[in-house]
């Protein structure tokens, strides 16, 4: 039986290095998963990935400066994004305006979301 997988043409390019973005195994997983050849977990976002990959005691820090909850990964991420993200996403500033703003709201404890 043949299998018709479906690429992006970005995502060939990662795959053949012409795009460094992303680490070809993420792309793989990426492939894997969106054509159902196997079930492999993706995150959707660096933030998500990033927050997967924490320690519990990471996120308990986390967490106490948001003062929030202990809650789920997707509710902090709704919560990082609303405090820190969305101000910076302004289509009439400047991405250097755009960092700046970031910047300037990421405490040391948020830092390690980078």
């Amino acid at each position: 039986m043949v299998k018709t997988i479906n690429i992006a043409a970005s995502d060939l390019a990662k795959l053949t290095g012409d795009n460094k973005y992303d680490h070809v195994s993420k792309i793989i997983n990426k492939l894997l998963s969106s054509n159902k050849i196997e079930n492999v977990y993706v995150p959707k976002s660096n933030l998500e990935e990033k927050l997967h990959s924490m320690s519990e005691e990471e996120l308990a820090k986390i967490r106490e400066e948001l003062n929030i909850p202990k809650t789920n990964i997707y509710d902090m991420m709704s919560v990082i994004q609303k405090k820190f993200v969305y101000e910076s996403y302004d289509k009439n500033i400047t991405e250097e305006e755009s960092k700046k703003k970031l910047d300037g709201k990421m405490t040391d404890t948020m830092n390690v979301l980078r």
